[in-house]
């Protein structure tokens, strides 16, 4: 599948790469109403980098966009530079206001602040060309080819498919996925029959994650009666609704999504992994997972560098009643790994050692500096939820209740909300 093809090039990415030297000068460290108005002084235009710390793609543009001496000349010359951690601080609204629906989300935006265009997600040939990278900007900058215009040719030239294509991917990169239903109808017209059948994906899409009345049996009429396993759009589907449920956390049905996954393609191995990690960490189907592991763990280099097979092999050896050896072996693996690379890279590496300790009740010493490491680094709510389970466990039970409080003072969701005060009361 070429999505799983993306998906594991972006996890190499994230830690096969060392992290080259940022040119500090082009960051603007003030809030964005700050750079608004500095961007009206110089009379420049503001470059909105909205990133996570989780993102691979992200990190591939600090290594090798941002750090280009090329690039920094553009930026500077032209815009007030801002990175934004979408899961932080003002962040969190600023993410809101421009409605950004992935990461990385470059946006090029007025001196009053509003949207101009934006380049979603990181393109591989960036990595070799930054005129390639400067020349999207300018485009973006200039109007062409942003949602905007977009919508201005649509209007006059209704029947265009090729547009239709490209308008309905800039309101999936703007996250309105209920405008995209009044073109999908339109291709379901065509005469061309892969054209109406992306017409009723795209409908089905449509409906699996707008906001409000957010429906997945459309995907699922769209699975079972228009389309078939030869077609690329029959993994779409199946990964969009297994996103669906993962972020609703329904158990039953995120495992039975990935199994009929994993099952249709040999090569998923992206999901084979998160399929097994979801299956240990739920306590579901073990012998599944172990299976799973073992055959994830079998790949040659460059998996070795994935911090999912020594995590899923501890996991392995933990249910077979082989915990020591298998921290044993997680230990020698995480010193490795951690010398030949930053925290930037090695960041989800330090959390998932630690939330495995956590969860056995092992090397809880070990696990607490690299939950420090990876909390210190990220300021994640769930960094400061997993550090405090941790404090607590080696009876430090005034940090644990302090990491607790910080984490509710940048609480973002209810179900956290309700976890951490359900923590507050149980460390009482």
């Amino acid at each position: 599948m070429k999505y799983n093809a993306f998906l594991f090039l972006a996890s190499i990415l994230l830690f096969s790469c060392t992290q080259n030297q940022k040119k500090d000068s082009i960051h603007f460290l003030g809030t964005f109403d700050e750079a608004i108005e500095v961007a009206k002084e110089e009379n420049k235009l503001l470059f909105l980098d909205f990133y996570t710390v989780w993102c691979g793609g992200c990190k591939s543009y600090d290594r090798f966009v941002f750090s280009d001496s090329t690039v920094q000349e553009y930026l500077e010359a032209d815009f007030i530079f801002k990175s934004i951690d979408a899961e932080k601080g003002e962040g969190i609204e600023l993410k809101n206001k421009f409605g950004v629906a992935g990461y990385p989300t470059l946006i090029i935006a007025d001196q009053e602040g509003g949207e101009i265009g934006r380049i979603v997600g990181f393109e591989l040939a960036f990595m070799d060309s930054a005129n390639l990278f400067i020349g999207q900007v300018e485009k973006v900058a200039n109007g062409i080819g942003t949602l905007h215009s977009m919508e201005k040719e649509y209007e006059k030239d209704p029947v265009n498919i090729e547009l239709m294509y490209d308008l309905i991917e800039a309101y999936k990169d703007h996250g309105k996925y209920q405008d995209i239903e009044n073109i999908a109808n339109s291709m379901i017209q065509s005469e061309d029959s892969l054209v109406q059948i992306d017409g009723h994906f795209n409908y089905a899409v449509s409906w699996i994650y707008r906001k409000e009345n957010a429906n997945p049996e459309k995907m699922k009429h769209f699975l079972a009666s228009k389309v078939n396993p030869s077609n690329d759009k029959y993994f779409l589907a199946l990964d969009y609704l297994l996103n669906f449920y993962k972020r609703r956390n329904v158990t039953d049905s995120i495992t039975y999504f990935y199994e009929v996954i994993v099952r249709s393609d040999p090569n998923a191995w992206y999901e084979k992994k998160q399929y097994a990690q979801f299956l240990f960490e739920n306590n579901i189907n073990i012998e599944r997972a172990k299976d799973l592991a073992i055959e994830y763990n079998n790949l040659p280099y460059p998996y070795t560098d994935d911090y999912k097979q020594p995590l899923l092999m501890a996991y392995v050896n933990a249910y077979d009643s082989n915990t020591d050896i298998s921290m044993v072996q997680y230990d020698e693996w995480m010193e490795d790994f951690t010398a030949r690379y930053n925290i930037d890279d090695t960041y989800w590496a330090h959390h998932y050692y630690a939330d495995f300790a956590n969860r056995f009740k092992v090397n809880l010493d070990q696990a607490l500096v690299y939950i420090a490491i990876a909390e210190e680094h990220s300021g994640r709510v769930t960094d400061k939820i997993l550090r405090s389970e941790i404090l607590y466990k080696l009876n430090k039970v005034t940090e644990a209740k302090e990491m607790l409080h910080e984490a509710l003072a940048i609480v973002n969701s209810e179900s956290q909300y309700e976890h951490i005060t359900k923590l507050i009361r149980q460390y009482d």
